[in-house]
């Protein structure tokens, strides 16, 4: 299976075709390779895309001489001359037989996933999240005030890391109408 460079358009009926260049590099497919952009060699670079009549939807093969890695390419309107205009850009991570997406294919992404939530281990806090922590620092003081020892006063209440050490506190006060806690610091 070969990968798809495409692009959409807002209007149907024009004339696209996509230029495929290494990325980072000043490189450019020319028909069997990558080669140094020459205007005079302009014609070898069109890769012609096809619409899906009247859809707008324009696509074409990604070129599967390319060796595997990340290429741009940018795709034009006009009669394949340079200086046509470019309506488009966009990123392949070409495998040398398809698209890479993300690098990795959706077991791998699965098992990766998997792998995260499932092994990785999350350290114990020392001291309470900022207002915006991570989703791994959030989980872990929500399981330390449940797991670990917490502790209730009139006027403070305290959450502990496992081997007894407070790691925050908060004011609390109950005036038989309103109990009112205030945040951990």
């Amino acid at each position: 299976m070969s990968a798809i460079m495409w692009t959409q358009m807002a209007y149907s009926g024009v004339s696209l075709y996509a230029l495929v260049r290494g990325q980072n590099t000043s490189l450019i497919a020319n028909g069997s390779a990558l080669t140094t952009y020459n205007v005079s060699n302009y014609a070898t670079y069109i890769v012609p895309m096809t619409e899906q009549v009247p859809t707008g939807y324009f696509a074409a093969a990604f070129p599967s001489y390319l060796p595997a890695g990340l290429y741009t390419y940018s795709v034009h309107q006009g009669t394949g001359v340079a200086g046509d205009i470019s309506v488009d850009n966009k990123t392949m991570d070409w495998s040398g037989t398809d698209e890479n997406y993300i690098g990795l294919l959706p077991t791998q992404i699965k098992t990766e996933v998997d792998d995260s939530l499932g092994t990785d281990v999350i350290p114990e806090l020392s001291a309470v999240p900022s207002a915006t922590p991570t989703l791994k620092t959030a989980l872990m003081f929500l399981f330390m005030a449940l797991r670990n020892k917490r502790t209730n006063t009139a006027t403070s209440m305290n959450i502990y890391n496992a081997s007894g050490t407070s790691i925050t506190q908060a004011s609390q006060s109950d005036n038989g109408t309103v109990y009112d806690k205030s945040n951990f610091t």
